[in-house]
């Protein structure tokens, strides 16, 4: 998930923890995935800007940070980035405190993310794997086979399949790890957590970044959870995103 600037972070918490709770059970460690772009640095600032409300930042780590809620339970946070590397790809890599910057060829980045035990994702967007990009995808799951993941994102139309090379990812053994992708405007904090994996396996807070990695690679049982967008609201959003572009806002 990103935290966009013009997000309340209370009702992004409150949202996503009434998200996790439609779909789950009660023992599951629920985990909001950071994924920061250039500009932003919302887990950085925690300690000085924590939430107010009705949470309560228990425990902030160097990777991860745990909120409490005193009827909603207790939400994790861990750190990631969001970088837009030379080929016009992007890459994120979860469980990394350091920030990388764009601009790196992705090879790069991939490198880097996997020497820190960080998890290294390519997130699929709209329109965004078509042509040369599409290629540089494919070169990429090539070269660094199941230790590179791959990412959906709630933004897609429900009723459509996965991009093709989702699926042939998939196949060849990347794990598929879907997220929220909430959009840059007020209101977009109700969508956390509405798209998500359940990953069976041991996870501790203090090792969330090592346990994911060990439950892919064992092949641990992933289930998807939740759906895209409907037409109505996938227009509306991308109206709206073009307006924003055009008006520089």
């Amino acid at each position: 998930m990103h935290v966009h600037p013009a997000f309340d972070c209370d009702r992004l918490l409150t949202s996503a923890a009434m998200n996790f709770a439609a779909i789950e059970c009660p023992s599951a460690l629920r985990v909001l995935a950071l994924t920061e772009s250039a500009n932003d640095d919302w887990f950085g600032s925690l300690s000085a800007t924590a939430p107010a409300g009705a949470w309560r930042l228990e425990h902030l780590g160097p990777l991860t940070a745990r909120f409490a809620h005193a009827r909603l339970g207790a939400l994790h946070v861990l750190a990631g980035h969001q970088i837009v590397c030379a080929e016009g790809v992007e890459v994120l890599t979860l469980g990394m405190g350091d920030k990388l910057s764009d601009g790196q060829p992705a090879r790069e980045v991939i490198e880097a993310a996997l020497a820190a035990a960080a998890l290294p994702v390519l997130p699929w967007g709209f329109g965004k794997w078509i042509g040369a990009r599409g290629r540089v995808v494919e070169t990429l799951l090539d070269a660094f086979g199941p230790r590179l993941a791959l990412g959906d994102n709630g933004g897609r139309l429900r009723w459509t399949k996965p991009a093709d090379l989702l699926i042939r990812g998939r196949a060849a053994g990347h794990a598929l790890l879907p997220g929220s992708d909430p959009l840059p405007w007020s209101g977009e904090e109700d969508t956390v957590a509405r798209r998500g994996i359940w990953i069976d396996g041991e996870f501790a807070p203090e090792s969330l970044t090592e346990d994911l990695h060990q439950a892919l690679a064992s092949g641990n049982r992933q289930r998807e959870f939740g759906a895209g967008e409907s037409t109505l609201r996938f227009c509306r959003n991308q109206l709206v995103m073009q307006w924003r572009k055009r008006v520089g806002s």
